[in-house]
């Protein structure tokens, strides 16, 4: 989901900056919930509470919008609000209590520090922990340099290949899946010490 969601950030960024639409494409649910964890003055547009119990937090917030009032507030007032928000406004880390997480999810915690590829089908989109290492409570000092990658989603066009791996009849694919196979190499907190032995299960990988 999240090679997904980048990918609909990625296209919607750059119809944006070419002003051929004014809305969001994709998984808009998740990009929304995004939105009303971290910036306070949005929820206070809208009149919303944050639920008292953010796990799973997708039907938390489900709830609360489902006994929300209409709002009638234009694009025009939340792109206002947004773009004149101070650093301190912004709350950098809102999953910090990982406490209310079930124990079948706490060993998967320190996949959200690996810089990795996401693949979804033949969508490629890179994880950056280290552009956004607010939000995981961690402090610059903390992070540890690892070797240049991509930053930048990847389409590729499989249809001509069907029925084979992709793998085979592409090097990037077969480059970002080797970089996946690797993760536990691309950590970017240094605290985090390599998990040569960890493999994830096929569920686990969608998670990322």
């Amino acid at each position: 989901m999240v090679g997904f969601l980048k990918d609909s950030l990625n296209d919607t960024k750059a119809l944006l900056d070419q002003r051929k639409t004014g809305s969001i494409s994709g998984f808009v649910y998740a990009i929304m919930v995004f939105a009303l964890e971290r910036f306070a003055c949005v929820r206070e547009e809208l009149s919303l509470t944050p639920p008292a119990k953010k796990i799973p937090l997708m039907l938390a917030w489900m709830d609360v919008l489902s006994k929300a009032p209409v709002n009638g507030t234009r694009i025009e007032t939340f792109r206002d609000l947004l773009q004149n928000m101070k650093r301190d406004e912004v709350v950098w880390q809102p999953y910090h209590d990982f406490g209310e997480l079930s124990d079948e999810f706490k060993d998967q915690l320190s996949m959200i520090y690996l810089r990795v590829p996401c693949i979804c089908l033949n969508v490629v989109a890179y994880n950056r922990p280290d552009k956004c290492f607010r939000q995981l409570g961690l402090k610059k000092s903390e992070l540890q340099r690892l070797s240049r990658s991509r930053s930048k989603h990847t389409k590729v066009k499989f249809s001509q290949h069907k029925g084979q791996d992709w793998r085979a009849v592409r090097p990037f694919y077969r480059k970002v899946n080797e970089e996946w196979d690797n993760h536990h190499n691309y950590s970017v907190r240094k605290s985090e010490a390599p998990q040569q032995n960890k493999s994830f299960s096929l569920e686990e990988r969608f998670l990322t």
